[in-house]
Order: structure tokens, then sequence, then C-alpha cells
């Protein structure tokens, strides 16, 4: 730690010195494009180092900084791409810092910000996508969803517009299309379980319990130890008379959950002996996490999938990359308000599955 704090402030003098000779310049010539351009960039740089080191007032600070760099361009070159870019972030994470009574001017300024950019690069599918969730963030549903599914139509292999769009269908209960959605992330990542969990729990969802079965019985074959789709496949074979699957299925679970529970307790023999816990470790080792409103798109890059335990809550999983958009929102919980003869129908999604 000592090491990691050395060079973070090595970094940020290096990053002063930097900015102090851009502003050098600009002194000697007023509208020098290339000094303005790299002090934005200096800035922006520097606000991402005081994230990280959780220094949120010096973080809005070079933010600020970095628009009025920015906007200065703007009155010199008002169409370079790149500039409208930098501003509309810009503003569109300053709305995320803004106590939720001081947010109009800042959120009205990235919209109009995000839309002079479009106009500019209408099939860029990162632009959409990060305003498609500036508006799910203001509660225009109607143009969030618009600018998500233009996003996937230019893009269709983006992690965090998918999981956005199927997390929608979920919440307005039309199961047959968001099933299209998670079978295309299920094949764009055919290792992460919990894609084709939320495709069985679908079927379940619209009473299709042959297909939840056999989608079931799939995933079993793929990952034999996940304990989620072992109870559900119990519990299917029960409401379809299956005896002997259910209790051979029965057995599994058993085994899957006797095999957890010998994992978890030598998890805990290790953390005991260490002297510490994973999360505290976890606490000190993990980087910051972005608060841009969107990652994945332009400098935020989408981070892999990480590896999951063996059990996992299929309606509570789904596109976590959604929660992350949030960014510190409060959660809102989903009642689907809808009766049927599936008894596992009330089961409430996470609120990383929902869309903002």
């Amino acid at each position: 730690l000592a090491e990691e704090k050395e060079r973070f402030d090595d970094a940020r003098d290096q990053y002063n010195n930097a900015k102090e000779l851009y502003m050098e310049g600009i002194g000697v010539e007023a509208e020098c494009v290339e000094a303005i351009f790299n002090l934005g960039l200096c800035c922006r740089t520097m606000a991402r180092l005081e994230q990280r080191l959780e220094n949120m007032h010096d973080y809005e600070a070079h933010l600020r900084a970095a628009g009025q760099a920015f906007e200065k361009l703007y009155t010199i070159l008002p169409d370079l791409t790149e500039c409208n870019w930098n501003i509309a972030t810009i503003y569109d994470e300053l709305d995320l810092l803004a106590p939720q009574e001081g947010r109009d001017s800042s959120i009205k300024k990235a919209e109009d910000w995000y839309k002079c950019l479009i106009a500019q690069v209408k099939s860029d599918s990162g632009v959409l996508a990060r305003f498609g969730a500036l508006m799910a963030r203001v509660d225009d549903e109607s143009q969030a969803v618009a600018y998500h599914l233009d996003s996937y139509r230019y893009y269709p292999v983006d992690m965090d517009v998918i999981s956005w769009l199927g997390a929608y269908q979920v919440k307005s209960e039309m199961y047959e299309e968001a099933i299209k959605y998670f079978e295309k992330a299920a094949q764009i990542q055919p290792k992460e379980v919990k894609w084709q969990l939320m495709v069985a729990s679908c079927h379940r969802r619209v009473g299709s319990y042959t297909q939840a079965l056999d989608t079931y019985k799939d995933i079993d074959r793929k990952f034999p130890n996940n304990i989620e789709c072992l109870q559900y496949l119990v519990r299917l074979c029960k409401e379809l008379g299956k005896k002997d699957e259910k209790e051979e299925y029965q057995k599994k679970l058993s085994s899957a959950e006797a095999e957890l529970g010998r994992q978890q307790a030598s998890t805990r023999g290790a953390q005991e002996l260490n002297g510490h816990s994973d999360n505290d470790f976890n606490q000190l080792a993990a980087p910051v996490q972005q608060s841009s409103g969107y990652g994945g798109y332009g400098e935020f890059q989408a981070k892999p999938a990480e590896p999951k335990p063996s059990r996992v809550d299929t309606d509570s999983e789904a596109a976590r990359a959604v929660e992350e958009r949030q960014a510190g929102q409060g959660k809102k919980q989903f009642n689907k308000g809808r009766k049927n003869s599936d008894d596992w129908g009330d089961d409430e999604l996470g609120d990383d599955l929902l869309p903002m």
C-alpha cells in the first residue's frame, strides 16, 4: 500500500507539471488547439486518479476544469467530435455527483451535448447507449428504450445493452422478447451460466414448463454442479409428475450442496488461518469502480465477466452492468403484479436485473 501511494503521488506530481506547462502554452497562444485539448485530457486523467483515491472533492474539481477546457475548445472548433464527446460525458458524470435537488442543470446540459454529438455520429453505438442510459436515469423510458435499441442495431454484441434490453422486457412482463436477448447473451458468453438460467426462468414465467425443463436439463449437462439449476429441476419434475427424474436430481442436488458446504468450510478455515477475510483484502486491492453511469463505452472499457460460484440466483443476477449504471441511485423493488398458475411467478427480480 505504501508503494502504491508513492506511485499515486508521483503520478499526481507529473500530471500537475503537465497541466502547468499546458497553461503556460495557452498563456503564450490563447487559441492553441493542441494545448487546450491536451489540458482537458490531462484534467480528466487527474480526475480519474483522484476518483481512484476516493478524493471526490478533487475529482469533481478536475472534472469541471476539464469541462471548461473543452468548452473553450468548442468555441474554436465547434465541429470537433472528440470535443463534444468529452463535454457530454463530463456533464454526464457531474450529474452523478450532484445532489438530487441540484441535478437539473448538469443533466440538461448532458442531454443537449449528447444530442449535438449524436447529430455528428448517428451510428455510434456507444454514444447511443450512453444517451439511452441517461434517459433511463431521468425516467424517460420511451427514449431510453429507443436509444438502446438503436445501439443494439448498430452493435448487437454489447453485453451492457443486451442485458439492459432483456431486463426491460422482464420488467414489462414481455418474457418472450426477453428470451431473445438472454439467448443472444448466452451465445456471446457461453460459459456464463446466468444467461441460460434467465432463459429457463422466462420459460417458467410464461408457463412453458416443458421447455423450461428441457432448458434446465441442458444447463445441467453443461454445468453439472449448479445448485440453482438442480433446485428448479427438482421442483419442475415434481410438478410434472416425473418421480424418477425428481429423485435423480434430488440426489445430485444433495451432493452439490454438500460439496458447496465443504468448500465454504475450507474457505473459512483458510481465512481464520491467514488472520483476515477475503473481503478485507478485496477492499484494499480492488480498484475503485467508475461512476461514469455506463460502463463499457469510450474510455470506460467493459470489464470481463467474473467467475461465479456454482450457486446462482436466477432472478437476482442478469445484467450486473445495469446496476453499475444506476451509480449509487436508490434501489427499486420490482413486483410483477400478475398472478398465474406458476407458483414461482411471485419471485422478486433483484435490482441488478432491472433497468435503471
